[in-house]
């Protein structure tokens, strides 16, 4: 199984510096920030560390994938239906990379990078393909200044966590994972008897995925180490992106994450955006299995800061 991580080279980014890169940063809005609506002008992003490179996002949608080639130089994949709209149907799952100011298509036809006002065009196509459960999340985040990752990969699965959190109770910092599910989602319902051994919700193989994934052999010190790189990461990157425009903190227990001990949280956590017309079946069928289950579960009806053992 390929090992959990979290590295960047921020150093090597910072020194090359290409205009897109200080682009990406100085629309970096962190949790707990709101990244604003494109029709009152705000084109913010989120960003997600990984196993060396970055991840921007546009509520959920990857606008641009940060690494660097072989010669240590930064480049950027970007989805060709954000650059050639026009093209949506045709391009299929086809990336361009963006080096230096040059964006390469695998047809041979390159381009240019033109600025900042391209990139607020590439975070347009991305807002508009966003779907209801991302839209949801993300106004979470805005309230919610300790998330630290999103779209958290499980090596080897498949599988993604939508949150995870640093958060703090009386005793100690502790990673938790979260994953989001709306009322109407065909992976939290499921009809019949309340018997789960005869028939449960998907989520629930999905979150004992999770827990296998928490308990194997090593794992528990790998996310440890994960997300105290990944606090270090974000906090140098904040200092290069403070300097671009304005200055937004990261959250407490994110900062107190890289130079303390972390617990991590064995089992992942269900957060139900209840923002579908269920006609009460929600309440009487499908929460009731949810509940059955003894799974750790939170409902929002509209959102709210992240909070369950401990603020988020």
């Amino acid at each position: 199984m390929t090992l959990f991580q979290r590295r960047f080279n921020v150093d090597q980014a910072t020194e090359v510096s290409p205009t897109w890169w200080n682009d990406l940063l100085s629309l970096w809005r962190p949790s707990g920030v709101s990244v604003g609506g494109l029709s009152g002008g705000g084109y913010g992003l989120r960003l997600a560390v990984r196993n060396g490179y970055l991840n921007f996002y546009r509520k959920g949608q990857s606008v641009a994938r940060v690494g660097f080639d072989r010669k240590q130089q930064p480049f950027a994949k970007i989805h060709a239906k954000y650059v050639f709209p026009e093209e949506r149907d045709a391009v299929g799952s086809e990336y361009l990379r963006l080096t230096g100011d040059t964006i390469s298509r695998r047809s041979g036809h390159d381009s240019k990078y033109a600025g900042s006002e391209m990139l607020l065009s590439w975070i347009v196509e991305a807002d508009g393909k966003a779907g209801p459960e991302k839209k949801a999340i993300d106004a979470i985040l805005d309230l919610s200044p300790d998330i630290i990752d999103l779209e958290m990969g499980q090596p080897g699965s498949g599988l993604r966590m939508d949150i995870v959190c640093i958060e703090r109770d009386a005793t100690e910092l502790a990673v938790a994972f979260w994953e989001a599910k709306r009322t109407c989602d065909s992976r939290v319902r499921c009809n019949g008897a309340l018997d789960l051994e005869a028939k449960k919700p998907e989520v629930l193989e999905q979150l004992d995925g999770y827990r296998k994934f928490v308990k194997a052999e090593g794992n528990i010190e790998r996310i440890k180490d994960a997300y105290k790189q990944t606090a270090d990461i974000l906090m140098r990157l904040r200092i290069i992106a403070d300097k671009l425009g304005t200055v937004h903190g990261l959250g407490a227990n994110i900062v107190a994450a890289a130079s303390s001990d972390l617990s991590v949280r064995p089992e992942a956590r269900l957060l139900i955006i209840h923002d579908c017309r269920t006609d009460g079946a929600w309440e009487r069928v499908h929460a009731p299995k949810l509940e059955a289950a003894q799974i750790p579960m939170l409902v929002q009806a509209a959102p709210a800061r992240l909070a369950f053992a401990g603020p988020c």
